[in-house]
C-alpha cells in the first residue's frame, strides 16, 4: 500500500473510531519504507507495528515512564513560595537537624567553654572536652527549639488569605516553568527527572509507539527525507515522558517529535495532522510547534482527506 493510501486508511479508521490515533511515517519517499503504529494503553505492551515490506527491523527499544512533570516542578519550588512563617520554621527545623546529627561544627565554642569551666579547676583530657562539646550542642539545641516553637506558633496563626495567595503563585510559577522547559529539543533539569517505581508503562500513543522502535527501523538508512503523518494533533501534554536510551523525553508528543527532529539533523521532516483537539490543548501544541520545530527543516501542517 502506498504512502498515500496508508493516511487515506488511517483517516477513516479515525473518523469511525473516536479512540483510535494512528501514525504513518515513510522513510525517503519508498513506499518499501513505510511504518505504521497506533495508539494503545498504558499498562499493557505496545500494538505491533506495521510495515511496508521487511526492510524495516521494528525491535521496540525499552522504554521507563517518568513521574509527573508538574509535581516534580512544584516540589521544587514549593520552598520560595511558602509564608513567610512556614518559611521560619523549615529554616529552624534545618538549624535542628544540622545540629542533631553533628553536621554544624561547635568545636570552636566547646573549646572555649572546656578552657574556661574545666582547664582552670584542673579537669583537663578528652572526656572534660567531650563534656563540653555536649553542654554546647545542649543549649545550642535548646535555642534553636525556642525559635522553632515560636515559629510553628506564628504559621498557626498565619491567615488563610496569605496562604491562598503563595499558593496561587506557586501554582502560577509551576505553570510558567513547565511552558518554559517545553517546545525545545533541550531535555528535562536533572532535578525533574524521576523514574516511575514501577518502571512506568510501555503502552503509549501512537508517537511514543513509533519512537520506541525508531532506532531500529533508522539504522541502516540514510535519513533526507521524513514524511510522518498523525490521525490527529500531537498532545501537548496528555503523553508522560520517558526514559529511553539515555534520553528524557518530554510529555506530550509534540514535545517528543521536536526531540526527535533535533536528533535526526540531516533529515528534513514534513509532518501533517488530520484531526485537531480541544482548543486550548491545540494552541497549545501549535505553539510548542513554532517554537521547537526548525523552519529549514520541518514543515508542520493540517491537511484534509484527499477527494
Amino acid at each position: 500500500m502506498s504512502f498515500r493510501d496508508s493516511c487515506i486508511n488511517a483517516m477513516k479508521m479515525a473518523d469511525d473510531d473516536p479512540n483510535y490515533i494512528g501514525v504513518v511515517c515513510r522513510f525517503n519517499a519508498n513506499d518499501k519504507l513505510i511504518v505504521i503504529t497506533r495508539n494503545d494503553e498504558y499498562g499493557g505492551p505496545p500494538s505491533k507495528p506495521e510495515t511496508s515490506s521487511d526492510e524495516l527491523q521494528l525491535s521496540p527499544s525499552t522504554r521507563m515512564r517518568l513521574k509527573p512533570l508538574r509535581d516534580r516542578i512544584k516540589k521544587y519550588l514549593k520552598p520560595a513560595y511558602l509564608p513567610s512563617a512556614d518559611r521560619d520554621v523549615n529554616h529552624w527545623e534545618t538549624v535542628k537537624h544540622s545540629i542533631a546529627s553533628g553536621t554544624s561544627d561547635y568545636s570552636m565554642e566547646a573549646r572555649i567553654l572546656y578552657e574556661i569551666k574545666y582547664v582552670k579547676v584542673g579537669l583537663v583530657g578528652p572526656e572534660w572536652l567531650e563534656a563540653a562539646e555536649t553542654q554546647v550542642m545542649n543549649e545550642a539545641l535548646e535555642r534553636v527549639e525556642a525559635q522553632l516553637r515560636a515559629a510553628r506558633a506564628k504559621a498557626a496563626a498565619c491567615p488563610e488569605r496569605e496562604r491562598l495567595i503563595c499558593e496561587q503563585q506557586l501554582q502560577s510559577a509551576v505553570t510558567d516553568t513547565y511552558d518554559e522547559i517545553h517546545g525545545s529539543a533541550s531535555m528535562y533539569p536533572a532535578q525533574y527527572v524521576q523514574a516511575e517505581n514501577n518502571g512506568g508503562l510501555p503502552g503509549g500513543h501512537a508517537e511514543e509507539n513509533l519512537i520506541g522502535i525508531w532506532p531500529a527501523a533508522v539504522r541502516d538508512l540514510k535519513l533526507e527525507m521524513v514524511e510522518l503523518f498523525v490521525t490527529r494533533m500531537p498532545c501537548p501534554d496528555k503523553s508522560s515522558g520517558f526514559l529511553m536510551s539515555n534520553t528524557a523525553y518530554k510529555e506530550g508528543c509534540i514535545n517528543k517529535l521536536i526531540q526527535l527532529v533535533a536528533a535526526t539533523p540531516d533529515a528534513k521532516f514534513h509532518i501533517t495532522y488530520y484531526q485537531i483537539i480541544n482548543s486550548d490543548l491545540q494552541a497549545m501544541s501549535k505553539k510548542w510547534a513554532d517554537r521547537g520545530f526548525p523552519s529549514n527543516r520541518v514543515k508542520f501542517e493540517r491537511i484534509e482527506m484527499p477527494q
